[in-house]
């Protein structure tokens, strides 16, 4: 079989969205079915149904759920659906046993002309953040943790990276000290490249690694001050 390179954009990690809205989506990119088909799909949170449409002739769809466990190391449990002709529209019930209360669900369709296309689902981690200011975290070089050197000065800038940083894949913990700007960060060598954590500080208005942000309008810290 063909092997595709997919990014998943976590399309809810920079922009602002409604506080009921439990999980961030996002379109696998398969370039042969971006050219002939369109997908979408969507969880409605009241009635917890996973729905998708396409005009591409389906006929397999996968859903894999995924504790966060098994997230971090891409190995979940696959539910087959196989169609005896091709469909355009299907939906899942998530209140079913086989499907609730997962971290995050993973569906993949594939056309009677062997195309496919994927969408994914996480459920969302609404960040504890205290009226008063936290104490600053004394960063060390911890087994497993990766320093990144930030311009991370300020408790509303922290919270916004750490935020950002725990939206992507395999990320499991992140800490920052805003006395040092010193980040550390836990997350699954199979999960978001080193590249994307960077570029995700980057886009949220903080210098990283030794790069330059383009997007210093965005530094909360730079506001406060």
């Amino acid at each position: 079989m063909k092997q595709h390179i997919l990014v998943i954009l976590f399309l809810l990690a920079f922009c602002n969205y409604s506080t009921a809205q439990q999980y961030i989506s996002g379109a696998g990119q398969e370039a042969d079915f971006n050219a002939k088909y369109k997908l979408t799909a969507s969880i409605d949170d009241k009635t917890m149904v996973l729905k998708w449409s396409t005009d591409a002739p389906i006929v397999k769809a996968i859903l894999s759920t995924y504790t966060p466990e098994q997230l971090a190391i891409r190995k979940g449990t696959d539910h087959i659906y196989p169609f005896k002709t091709p469909v355009n529209n299907y939906q899942f019930n998530l209140n079913s046993p086989a499907f609730k209360d997962y971290h995050a669900y993973w569906l993949k369709v594939y056309t009677s002309d062997g195309l496919w296309q994927e969408y994914f689902f996480k459920k969302k981690e609404t960040p504890i953040i205290k009226k008063e200011e936290a104490k600053p975290e004394d960063i060390k070089e911890e087994e497993g943790y990766t320093i990144i050197k930030t311009t991370v000065n300020c408790e509303t800038g922290k919270q916004t990276i750490v935020t950002a940083l725990k939206s992507l894949e395999g990320v499991f913990d992140v800490k920052v000290d805003i006395r040092t700007g010193k980040l550390a960060l836990k997350y699954s060598s199979d999960g978001t490249p080193y590249t994307e954590i960077i570029e995700t500080i980057l886009n949220n208005g903080f210098d990283a690694d030794g790069k330059k942000t383009t997007k210093a309008g965005l530094n909360p810290c730079k506001k406060r001050s």
